[in-house]
Formats: C-alpha cells, structure tokens, sequence
C-alpha cells in the first residue's frame, strides 16, 4: 500500500520512519528545501512540491493510495490537501473507493467542527489529530501517578503504562509472573519487560519479575492506576480530583491548559511575562472565570512566587516556546514545594534528560502527534509497531476479526495464536457506532469486526501475521 505523507517536518518523517520499517510504501511531500534534505536519507520517495496543487499529488501517486496524512504545521494546508487528495481518487475511481484522510489540525473551531462530524461532510476527513489537545491529556493522564515513566493511550480508554518494579512488591518482586497472577487477583496484564541490563522482552508465566524491572502493564481506565503503582511497591501522594494549578505562560497552548483544568473544576494560577498576552487573556470569557487568577509578571521571579504562596499549587506546569525557559519554571517551582511538575515540549529529546531532574512527567508535542497518528492509522491499517517507549524489542499490532475470519465465535483459549503473542485488548464496536475496550480474558468471545491489540516480540510479527491472514 503508498501511503502519502504531505509535511516532512519531525512528524512527518517519524511517520515515515515507523510506516517504512512495516514495510509500506511511503512517499513524503514538502515544499520547504531544508525539510526535503532532512528526509533523504529515508527510504522514501521524496518530492518538493505544495500539497496543495493537484499536480504534486498526483505526482507522488495519490491515484494509487489509500491512506493520505496531512502535517503541516498549517490546519488551513492539511485540510485543503486531504480535501483534494480525496477528489482526486474519486476522480480517478469513480464514486466507490476506500480511502483515509487525516489531518494535524489545532484550531479549537476546526476540532468542534470534526467533532460534530462536519469536516467529514464538507471536507472529506475522517480523522483530525490535535498536537495541543492530545498532548495535554497524555501530560495530565501521566501527572496522575508520579511513578510513571511513560503513559500510552491506545484510544477507547485502553492504557499501556511503564513503571519501575521495587523491592517493596511482597507480591511482585522475586515472583514468577504466574506466582504473581495467582497471588494477586486481576493482576493487569504485563505485556512488555525490560532488563536493568536493557534485554526487552514479554514476560512468559515462568519469568522471574526483580527489584529494578521496568514493567509495561495493559489496563482500561485510569482508575486502575493507583492500584499498578501500589502493586509495584511505588509510593504515591493522593492526587486531588481538583488540583490547584500553576501555569506559565498563556500562550495558546497554556490557555488551552487554562481552559482544560476549569472545565474540570481546578483552581488555577497563570503567570505572563508579556503584559500584552496577560491583558488579552483577560478580556476573554476564560479570563473572566472566578477561578482564574492572571498575573503578569516573570516566571523565575523568586518574591513573585512566594507572595502567590506557589507551594500551596498541587501542580505547576509549563509550555511556554522555549523549552530551556518552560524546565527552569517548574524546576523553580518543584524547589519551592509544589509537588507535581509537568512539560510540554517542543524537543523530544529533553523529555528523558527532564525526568531524570525529578520532574514528575514531560511530553513532547510532536512525539504524542506521532503517537496519535499511528493509533488513527492502525484502527484501519493492521501492523506491527513499536509502541512501548522503553522496550524496544516488543512491537504491538491491532488486528481486526473480519466477518469468516476463521476467530469469529471463538473463545479467545481456543485461538491459536504464535508462542509470545499476547492479546491484551478487546475493542468492539458498540451502539452508534461508539468502540470500547473489553479485557482480553481467554473465555471471551471474537465477534466479527471485533479488533485485537496484540504485543509479541519483533522477531514473531511474520509469523502472527500469517496465523492471521493478514
């Protein structure tokens, strides 16, 4: 399949990279020089040209594609070339063809619009990916348990969640993984391992679980979080339902932050160093809103702090354009006694450098926008990728149960999958529509259109893969 990339910015060619290393057929389209030197050293077809000309699609074969993503940093560009990618497939196939638009889009007016199903209707676009909102929700999902190294949301409430196993697990540490599943009822299942000697890996029932593992667990929802933490021997401080928030900067991305914790009832506190900015929040509804203070003044001012007595915050959080200036904030901050920090980061690679300095969670915006995309992509594509951010050697798929598949009105005991291939997730469509997560418990039964989200080692994809009929 030629899967068509318009951008090849440090999303799009991480799209790239993920696609080719499956094995697909990607071509990648920029008009800007420096972005076409940075992608050729990919095994992709790269071409300058506007996505937004007819002529550059159909140059990188959009005739022959299925799948077309847009992500720029433009919402305007990314919706006029998914609009256009589609017309020129109907062009060419007539009025019955399948075929997937997505979209990088941030305007909150564009979201609503695709929320409502309207985009579909007058653009053509299935799916919108929001590089603010879903960095957002994965940095208040992560600063819910401090123990977290990484939180990955699979969509449909589905969570993988990595985790450092201590000494202070009576019934995790130094147990076999079917002790462990014996001894504690609804253990979450552990889908990937890794080794303090960096060996990755899926833990079979005979593996031994040691102080120092990190632990990949499969859960749904997130009420389930305090208990994995307790589990793996973790302190945790009781997180409030409705924090009190410190924020720097009121950028676009804090007052979406802003907005984001007073829609969900959070006191919250924004400091602005740029007068203009602090006064344009404030004649807005959100500035108005009685739990919202605004301040104008500097992030590292010491005394500024003290008098907004910063240590009664439960969280202080940053985002402001340059990264160096959002980790000194909440480092200043976390040294006065608030207890959560978090980030939101242009560079990807700050995010284990940040950790690593005691802040409680970090995100990078175009990481979660990869991430996001390819959740979006493999709803509709199967394939294997590496979803787990620190156990390389474990990749996982999402697979669907065609109607005659040879699975459907199966119990999932009697599939036989590939030795190491663990299927953790259940998503089924239900009314309107709608997709939940079921857990994966062996008398479950597939139904067609059922989807399985399966991790198995990288060395197992081919022959899972073929068990499949993929």
């Amino acid at each position: 399949m030629r899967i068509i990339i318009g951008g090849a910015g440090e999303v799009g060619r991480g799209l790239a990279e993920v696609l080719l290393k499956e094995g697909k057929v990607v071509v990648l389209i920029d008009n800007n020089p420096e972005a076409i030197r940075e992608s050729q050293s990919l095994n992709a077809l790269v071409i300058q040209g506007d996505i937004k000309h007819r002529k550059t699609l159909e140059e990188a074969g959009i005739s022959e594609s299925n799948l077309f993503i847009a992500v720029t940093d433009s919402d305007e560009q990314n919706l006029i070339a998914c609009a256009l990618s589609r017309h020129c497939i109907q062009k060419h196939k007539g009025g019955d063809f399948e075929f997937m638009a997505i979209a990088r889009v941030n305007d909150p007016e564009l979201l609503l619009e695709a929320n409502d199903g309207n985009l579909m209707e007058w653009a053509g676009i299935k799916h919108v990916v929001s590089t603010i909102d879903d960095s957002i929700k994965r940095l208040q999902t992560g600063l819910q348990c401090t123990a977290f190294e990484e939180v990955l949301e699979l969509g449909n409430d589905a969570y993988i969640v990595e985790l450092n196993l201590t000494k202070n697990a009576p019934n995790l540490a130094y147990s076999t993984l079917d002790e462990a599943i014996k001894n504690i009822a609804g253990l979450p299942p552990v889908v990937g391992l890794m080794k303090e000697d960096n060996t990755s890996l899926i833990p079979e029932g005979s593996t031994t679980l040691v102080p120092g593992d990190r632990l990949a667990f499969a859960t749904i929802g997130t009420g389930s979080f305090p208990r994995i933490v307790r589990l793996t021997g973790n302190e945790e401080k009781e997180f409030p339902n409705n924090p009190r928030v410190l924020i720097f900067g009121a950028n676009i991305l804090g007052n979406r932050l802003i907005s984001n914790y007073l829609e969900n009832g959070s006191r919250v506190t924004i400091i602005e160093e740029d007068l203009e900015l602090a006064n344009k929040l404030a004649g807005t509804e959100v500035g108005s809103h009685r739990l919202l203070d605004i301040i104008n003044g500097e992030h590292r001012d010491i005394d500024l702090l003290k008098d907004i007595d910063v240590e009664s915050h439960d969280i202080a959080l940053a985002a402001l354009d340059d990264d160096h200036a959002s980790i000194a904030a909440v480092l200043l901050a976390q040294d006065m006694g608030v207890d959560r920090t978090g980030l939101i980061l242009n560079d990807g690679k700050l995010v284990k450098v940040v950790h690593r300095m005691g802040i409680t969670y970090a995100v990078a915006r175009r990481k979660v926008a990869i991430d996001a995309i390819l959740t979006k992509i493999h709803s509709y594509l199967p394939g294997a990728y590496n979803m787990l951010e620190s156990v390389p050697d474990v990749v996982g798929m999402n697979v669907p149960i065609t109607e005659g598949h040879k699975f459907v009105g199966k119990t999932l005991d009697k599939c036989k999958f590939p030795k190491g291939c663990k299927v953790v997730f259940i998503q089924r469509q239900v009314n309107n529509n709608k997709t939940m997560t079921l857990s994966a418990e062996s008398n479950k039964q597939l139904l067609a259109n059922d989807r399985l989200v399966v991790f198995m080692p990288t060395d197992r994809v081919s022959s899972f893969e073929k068990s499949m009929g993929v």
